[in-house]
């Protein structure tokens, strides 16, 4: 048995080169691990035993090798073991792993619902608090500027909805034109035209073809003309069988120009026999006082606070 005392501090190579000028039959194998390194070899002689000197201090910088034939064990020192025992420093810095392509598209999709659905403004994304919500469901999803939002994703999903659109469109043989022209408080004027249809399947249909604003006059040639260009851009323009719009002169006339057969819209011409009935002397004194009463208690914070309260 081999008692040398050898020092191995933070290397083995000492014990290595120990063993292969003494003791040249021991083979060895180093094995790392978190808090160990054991050197073993293969057992040359079954009937040889383990043998670990105890005697030496565990605190010190010297271990002691037991050599026998059969086996070699290293006994490492507890400051060594304290120090393999400190956490790493990789651990501090954990790197979310990356998303991939497919989730990235199907998250910035659900983001853009933010502003189609709900017309939020592009600048949520700079939200501190938006961002840091987001980051807290999904740290590894990197949230899209507003700039590319606006020039790149909406644009993209546009494109993606309108060859949709077109898809469904082509499954209609023939079609009903809704339309209607008005002007916003803004004096913005407005036209919008709508196709109904039945599928190939026979559900029913309604899409919105376009609705844009307009500096042109509400003539029925301009009418015309801007219809004519909506079903041309759609290629429907000769599946289109009749239109449904208000009783207004300039709307009728423009169907007459196009073709298309006229049928009034219902809801409008309730609404004009409504106007026509209220101009009767009896019910317009009745809206006479009721639109008093409406001003009394919006102009008297008092009598306004004493009816809430009733």
């Amino acid at each position: 048995m081999c008692k040398s005392n050898l020092s191995y501090k933070t290397s083995s190579s000492n014990l290595k080169k120990h063993i292969q000028k003494k003791h040249f039959t021991v083979t060895i194998t180093f094995l790392e691990s978190k808090r160990s390194t054991v050197v073993t070899q293969h057992k040359e002689n079954s009937q040889n035993k383990e043998s670990i000197d105890n005697d030496r201090p565990s605190t010190s910088e010297v271990s002691s090798v037991n050599c026998v034939e059969g086996r070699t064990a290293l006994v490492k020192s507890s400051t060594n073991k304290s120090h393999q025992d400190q956490t790493r420093v990789d651990n501090y810095f954990r790197v979310p792993p990356k998303i991939s392509v497919r989730s990235k598209h199907n998250l910035d999709k659900k983001l853009l619902g933010l502003f189609i659905k709900d017309i939020q403004p592009f600048s949520v994304v700079d939200d501190i608090g938006f961002r840091e919500f987001v980051l807290a469901l999904n740290p590894s999803y990197e949230l899209p500027s507003r700039h590319i939002i606006s020039k790149t994703l909406i644009p993209a999903l546009y494109e993606e909805c309108l060859t949709n659109t077109k898809t469904i469109i082509n499954t209609g043989r023939t079609f009903c034109i809704t339309t209607d022209a008005w002007t916003t408080i803004n004096n913005v004027s407005y036209v919008g035209v709508t196709a109904h249809f039945l599928d190939s399947e026979f559900n029913f249909k309604s899409i919105l073809l376009e609705c844009s604003a307009t500096d042109m006059r509400h003539t029925a040639e301009n009418l015309a003309e801007d219809m004519k260009r909506v079903t041309r851009d759609w290629q429907i323009e000769n599946r289109v069988i009749f239109a449904v719009a208000d009783n207004a002169p300039n709307i009728q006339k423009a169907l007459q120009q196009i073709g298309w057969r006229h049928m009034g819209c219902v809801a409008h011409t309730i609404n004009l026999i409504v106007k026509d009935g209220i101009k009767n002397d009896e019910i317009l004194s009745v809206l006479e006082k009721i639109r008093e009463i409406v001003s009394h208690f919006k102009k008297s914070t008092i009598s306004n606070n004493k009816l809430m309260k009733y």
